[in-house]
């Protein structure tokens, strides 16, 4: 610019290239010296700010911001110095910064499992999720993808037990709206939609989350393969921790539980049930079983057997939620038939192995049909007919 200016001077190089001549001409003015500013009258001595430095660094105000302190002092009788004054003197110190005690954390620690049995947590279903402050809950099928790909699979019996297939597959396909007896206890109604669902959601709970081994699985394998640290999640009842407890106090500390026949002689069963249900034998049983059996009688939702160990508290809820197996049709020796061949645990099953909702619908429906049918023939009055 200097050049330019030389040849055209000042105003029209500036004009010419954007400049403010104000700009241009404070700049090539030399600098001059410091201005110096009088001391003013009333400033502190360097004894009255060392004093005033004393009392902000005094453990009853280090933590608090100068006009705090300010006003503390004034109420107390005292003045020191305006809270401007405060704030120059930290300035000065190099202290004109936050001045409560900040907490340093150090990075926590972001457990990650290699294989089985490597990291051990209380909840093992509340998993980080994609963002900040979100976590897996106890989403079944989502939180069995993900433990599978740690190393903890899932583990529901789909073989030919006594009560832990029935416990988890009926609750199934009752959620999706199926039903296998209507309410009259002679329509079938297992071949749906809503069995469909069921199905396909089954096939994909136990591809994406389980050991092929469930499908031969009885009452006993799971408890074994839970003890055995094989899974991490099965439907069950108390009895898993119970022998945890005593056998894998490590495992039982990180186990946990949430929610999910008429007899030939009537008089002898019911003479039976009279006895047993009398609070003398019911209470000693239930105590003894440790949540194992749950009351059906409010009366024991109070009962000490629950306070021992909060643990079992959701097989206090549980009878809110239970059915008969062949609900909403009415109980019926069909329907403990169907129970006793395996009719549903089957048609979930063979979803799993590979054959189709619909040929495993078609298949229970079948059986089932034929089933209530046999029964409510057998019973009906027969019809004889007169010779003429």
């Amino acid at each position: 610019m200097g050049a330019l200016a030389a040849q055209v001077g000042w105003q029209p190089a500036c004009r010419a290239l954007g400049v403010s001549r104000a700009t241009v001409y404070r700049r090539r003015r030399p600098p001059g010296p410091a201005a110096r500013h009088p001391q003013p009258a009333r400033a502190l001595a360097p004894t009255e700010q060392a004093a005033v430095l004393a009392q902000l660094h005094s453990p009853r105000f280090v933590d608090l911001a100068p006009r705090e302190i300010y006003a503390t002092l004034l109420d107390e009788g005292h003045y020191l110095c305006s809270p401007r004054t405060m704030y120059r003197l930290l300035e000065a110190a190099h202290e004109g910064r936050e001045r409560r005690n900040q907490l340093r954390h150090a990075p926590r620690p972001e457990l990650l499992a290699t294989r089985p049995n490597e990291v051990w947590s209380w909840d093992i279903t509340k998993l980080l999720g994609p963002a900040t402050w979100t976590y897996y809950y106890l989403y079944l099928l989502a939180a069995g993808r993900l433990l599978k790909k740690k190393g903890h699979l899932f583990g529901f019996e789909l073989g030919h037990g006594f009560g832990d297939n029935h416990g988890w597959l009926y609750p199934l396909l009752w959620s999706y709206g199926g039903r296998e007896i209507d309410r009259d206890g002679k329509t079938v109604l297992i071949d749906s939609s809503e069995t469909a669902k069921a199905v396909d959601f089954c096939r994909k709970f136990f591809q994406e989350t389980m050991l092929e081994d469930v499908l031969g699985w009885t009452d006993v394998n799971n408890n074994k393969a839970f003890l055995g640290e094989q899974i991490s999640c099965t439907n069950n009842a108390s009895s898993i921790l119970v022998v945890a407890k005593r056998d894998s106090p490590e495992i039982a500390k990180v186990t946990d539980h949430s929610l999910n026949p008429q007899a030939p002689d009537q008089a002898a069963a019911k003479a039976f049930l009279r006895w047993l249900y009398d609070d003398k034998q019911l209470s000693r049983w239930l105590t003894s079983g440790e949540a194992y059996y749950a009351p059906f009688l409010t009366a024991y939702d109070n009962h000490p057997m629950w306070n021992p160990e909060p643990r079992y508290l959701p097989y206090k809820e549980s009878l809110k939620t239970s059915r008969l197996h062949g609900w909403p049709g009415p109980p019926s020796h069909a329907m403990s038939e169907s129970v006793a061949k395996y009719v549903l645990v089957d048609m979930f099953a063979k979803a799993c192995r590979g054959d189709s909702t619909k040929d495993v619908t078609a298949s229970a429906a079948a059986q089932l049909k034929q089933i209530y049918k046999a029964k409510y023939s057998s019973t009906r009055p027969s019809r004889l007919r007169r010779r003429r």
